[in-house]
C-alpha cells in the first residue's frame, strides 16, 4: 500500500513512526516536499503582493531533512528525483514488509505552473461540450 503525503503533514506525524517496525505493516510513504506552504502558492495573494511578502505572511517553510527526520525513526527513507525513480521504487517486486519514506523535493513556483498548464488543456477539452 501507498500513502502520497504533503511534506508539513509529514513533519506534524513523524512521530507515528517511531516503532513502526515493531508493526505489521508494508507501507510507502511517498511525501511531496517544497518546504511547507506551497498549496498558498494557488492564491491570488501569491502574485498580487511582493513575493518576500508573500513569503512572510503565507508560507510555512520547515527546513527539514524529511529523508533524515524518517531515518531518526529508524524508518527506511530515500530521495526520489523524479517520477522515473519514483515508479521503480514503489514497483519492487520483493520489497521486504515495513514502512518505506519516498522524498519528492518539488518546486512551489513549478508546481503552480504544471497546474496552470493543466487546467488550460482540461480547459480546451470540455470547452464547447455543453452546447
Amino acid at each position: 500500500m501507498a500513502v502520497l503525503v504533503g511534506d508539513l503533514a509529514f513533519a506534524y506525524d513523524a512521530s507515528s513512526l517511531l516503532r513502526a517496525d515493531e508493526r505489521d505493516l508494508s507501507l510507502d510513504i511517498v511525501v511531496v516536499d517544497n518546504d511547507g506552504g506551497g498549496i498558498f502558492n494557488f492564491l491570488p495573494q501569491a502574485s498580487s503582493q511582493p513575493r518576500e511578502r508573500f513569503e512572510r505572511l503565507w508560507s510555512t517553510p520547515h527546513g527539514s531533512d524529511l529523508v533524515a527526520v524518517a531515518r531518526a525513526y529508524g524508518v527506511e527513507a530515500q530521495p526520489v528525483e523524479d517520477m522515473v525513480g519514483l515508479q521503480q521504487a514503489l514497483s519492487e517486486p520483493e520489497a521486504p514488509p515495513g514502512v518505506r519514506v519516498w522524498v519528492a523535493r518539488t518546486s512551489r513556483g513549478d508546481n503552480v505552473k504544471v497546474h496552470e498548464r493543466l487546467w488550460s488543456a482540461v480547459g480546451a477539452a470540455v470547452a464547447g461540450l455543453g452546447e
